[in-house]
């Protein structure tokens, strides 16, 4: 079987948006999809667990080329359209070959000191 990750790396810088990833010190550019996650796509991340109850939560689905590393939480990516935050992030193989990173985003938005309270 023919290793696919090339075409969607060419599909990627193609029509892909321009993208900074950081994971602490370190900070990649690249070029990724970023699209709203749709409800029927994945029920469990509508809502966030609050101290006052359920609230909603705006979600999107990050796609980039298999070499950009990601870490749930950790991971900023910022764009011409936003910056946000890793919720969960996998990447996607065909047989053992990687083929692209795929994660769930929210906005990103600095913790307070209310967070932990």
């Amino acid at each position: 079987m023919m290793n696919i990750s090339p075409s969607i790396g060419k599909i990627l810088n193609r029509y892909g948006c321009d993208v900074t990833v950081k994971n602490g010190d370190e900070t990649v550019k690249t070029k990724a999809f970023i699209s709203p996650l749709r409800y029927n796509f994945n029920q469990n991340y509508e809502s966030v667990r609050h101290k006052l109850g359920m609230r909603k939560t705006k979600l999107f689905l990050f796609i980039a080329p298999p070499d950009v590393l990601l870490n749930s939480e950790k991971s900023v990516i910022e764009s011409e359209n936003g910056k946000y935050t890793v919720k969960r992030c996998e990447k996607y193989y065909v047989q053992d070959n990687p083929i692209y990173v795929r994660a769930v985003l929210c906005a990103y938005r600095e913790e307070t000191r209310d967070d932990f309270e």
